[in-house]
């Protein structure tokens, strides 16, 4: 049966007269990027010490408003995969975030330089006044920055107006519909798996009056659709504790690097937030070498093009954990010198102790974060790219709400018990709240080779295979043409 190729962003025949993509829009996707970066990459590694010096927050609220604002910014993303895969273009989403974005700078700017969007200064250690709920609110919003659910929703539907019937034995019998099913599936249709049987319902032919319809009879590869997002989420998951590892790089870790020796020479003294290039330059540095160095030698052994596979490529990222040996000596290093009770104070040791910390997660971030990502744009169903990608930024907010969970639920259980996470850091214990984190990364590790074991690559119908057929049995008239009664 030979398979339709119809571009699926848009009208066929205009999209073959327009030439898109090549090395021509690199350049405006790389100005971009770097402007992106240049602005967010100061505006995130700052807001810790803005919190909590200018806004008088608490560590810990600051430290939790942060994630907070993580977890929002990424789930935003979900609206414009949504988008992006049921109405508009790629080129349009960007525009529109873009305006978001320049809106949310505009409001920390205000924030900053208004002096009525923000607390006064404290007057003394003990008499900070928090801020407002409206002063809080700019802030939160200038933060912020950044149709296949209808037919996942149509094969649920069907599903569910069907689940008393019974599933043929041929599943050759299930419905299909090569022409319904073109635009969506242009390297070819998804093959019918075993997995979640229950959903084979809605690609049931019953008898009833007039023609098929869509919220009560689906095609194989729709119901296969949804297969494969419910298939690749266990997996996805384990992305989420690493995630909440590397969430605290931007608040706990900058109050660690303000209390430390910051001078590169004697008049040269750099700020906290400028450690998180490590962990950029680590991610760069690991990319690189990966793809020149350690491909070409992992091929040779392998016999893969890619080397290793991306699932091997995540388990590695995932295996990589941050120790809180540092924390635990610059503890000791400011109990010796009689400074546990001056959260202000230099304890005289080097910022740079911290740099393996942020490389630590830069790496991992190379592996993990980079297979991810593959995993889920090579295994999602074709039409659901941008939902893929939505996904992978969706890992990274669920990991900021963990993380705030996860601070939050600490300083319950340690309150009055020595508290691990207070305002002087020196008296807490972040490094214990390190080791836990630490744990957490170790079983969900464990949890990630579980669900690897357990899954199957989806099943993709090879257009070549087929050439030579005009009809599958299950192929029925379409629900946009007449036909025989069928739901």
């Amino acid at each position: 049966m030979a398979t339709a190729t119809v571009d699926r962003e848009g009208d066929g025949e205009q999209q073959k007269r327009w030439k898109q993509g090549g090395y021509n829009t690199l350049p405006f996707i790389m100005a971009n990027e770097i402007c992106d970066r240049f602005a967010t990459a100061g505006f995130n590694a700052n807001l810790i010490s803005y919190l909590t010096q200018q806004l008088n927050m608490t560590l810990v609220d600051a430290s939790n408003t942060l994630t907070n604002f993580g977890g929002t910014t990424s789930l935003t993303v979900v609206l414009g995969a949504f988008f992006t895969d049921s109405y508009i273009s790629r080129f349009w989403i960007i525009v529109a975030g873009s305006v978001f974005y320049q809106l949310g700078m505009l409001g920390l700017v205000l924030s900053a330089v208004v002096p009525s969007l923000r607390p006064p200064p404290c007057a003394a250690a003990d008499a900070c006044r928090r801020p407002s709920g409206g002063q809080l609110a700019v802030v939160y919003v200038g933060a912020a920055q950044d149709q296949p659910f209808t037919r996942l929703a149509q094969v649920l539907a069907a599903a569910f107006r069907k689940r008393n019937a019974a599933v043929p034995e041929d599943t050759g019998l299930l419905y299909q519909d090569k022409e319904l099913d073109a635009l969506i599936s242009t390297k070819g249709r998804l093959l019918h798996t075993d997995k979640l049987r229950f959903l084979d319902r809605a690609a049931i032919v019953t008898p009833a009056a007039g023609r098929p319809k869509l919220w009560r009879l689906s095609t194989v590869h729709r119901v296969e659709e949804l297969k494969s997002l419910a298939n690749l989420l266990p997996i996805w998951s384990a992305g989420i504790v690493l995630a909440t590892a590397g969430s605290h790089n931007g608040s706990f870790t900058i109050m660690q690097a303000r209390t430390m020796e910051r001078h590169v020479t004697r008049s040269l003294e750099i700020p906290p937030a400028t450690l998180s290039i490590f962990t950029t330059g680590a991610t760069l540095v690991s990319i690189i070498l990966y793809d020149r160095a350690f491909v070409p030698l992992a091929r040779r052994a392998t016999g893969l093009p890619s080397g290793i596979t991306y699932f091997q490529r995540m388990g590695i990222g995932l295996a990589v954990a941050a120790a809180a040996l540092v924390e635990a000596r610059r503890r000791a290093a400011a109990a010796e010198h009689g400074l546990l009770d001056s959260p202000k104070a230099v304890v005289p040791m080097s910022v740079f102790w911290l740099v393996p910390q942020y490389a630590i997660h830069g790496v991992a971030d190379a592996f993990a974060s980079v297979g991810q990502m593959e995993f889920l744009y090579d295994q999602s169903p074709e039409s659901m790219r941008s939902t893929a990608v939505a996904l992978f930024w969706l890992c990274g907010s669920f990991g900021s709400y963990l993380s705030t969970a996860l601070v939050a639920a600490v300083q319950r259980a340690t309150r009055g018990r020595g508290d691990w996470l207070q305002d002087n850091i020196n008296r807490g214990r972040i490094d214990n709240y390190y080791w836990l984190v630490t744990l957490v990364m170790v079983l969900n590790l464990g949890h990630y080779l579980c669900c690897f074991y357990f899954y199957t690559l989806k099943p993709l119908e090879v257009a070549e295979e087929r050439g030579h057929r005009d009809e599958e049995p299950g192929d029925l008239p379409s629900p946009q043409k007449n036909g025989d009664g069928m739901a």
